[in-house]
């Protein structure tokens, strides 16, 4: 996660699952070597297995590796949220008078942290991201979006 832009109209954070990206390359060209190594033993109904592996790591990447993309803009007055996969992309939007800046939160699950905004018309918070992240850098990017927020104030 990183601060884009930090102005006194714009303040943009974007999270790049880059990690998850590679990681999900490396399985994919693993299972893909394993059925190319099936084949040559001619075992095929293994090389079958391993292809269809190959095949659902692809797709579990295509489903869940997004980016997002927090905007914060005084011009406009809004919140928006903006989320793009290899399928689509898609925006939520709120009024930023119902972003106050203790409504910034940074959400625990054991020793990993993601930024979840808390607004006046919502009963429960709304996650930035689907996953948790470890590192100070999510700490460091909330305080950014609570100091702009203050600022406006």
């Amino acid at each position: 996660m990183r601060i884009v832009k930090d102005t006194e109209e714009q303040f943009i954070l974007e999270e790049r699952p880059v990690f998850w990206g590679f990681v999900l390359i490396f399985f994919a060209m693993a299972t893909s070597a394993w059925a190319f190594n099936a084949i040559r033993d001619r075992d095929y109904a293994m090389a079958g297995f391993s292809v269809l592996a190959t095949i659902g790591i692809c797709y579990f990447a295509y489903m869940i590796v997004e980016r997002v993309w927090l905007v914060l803009d005084r011009r406009s007055n809004l919140v928006e949220l903006r989320r793009r996969n290899h399928r689509r992309s898609r925006s939520q939007a709120f009024p930023l008078s119902e972003l106050k800046p203790d409504g910034v939160l940074v959400e625990r699950s054991d020793d990993m942290h993601r930024i979840a905004l808390k607004f006046v018309s919502q009963d429960s918070p709304v996650p930035m991201t689907r996953h948790y992240q470890t590192g100070n850098h999510i700490h460091r990017c909330a305080e950014a979006a609570r100091v702009w927020l203050k600022a406006a104030e």
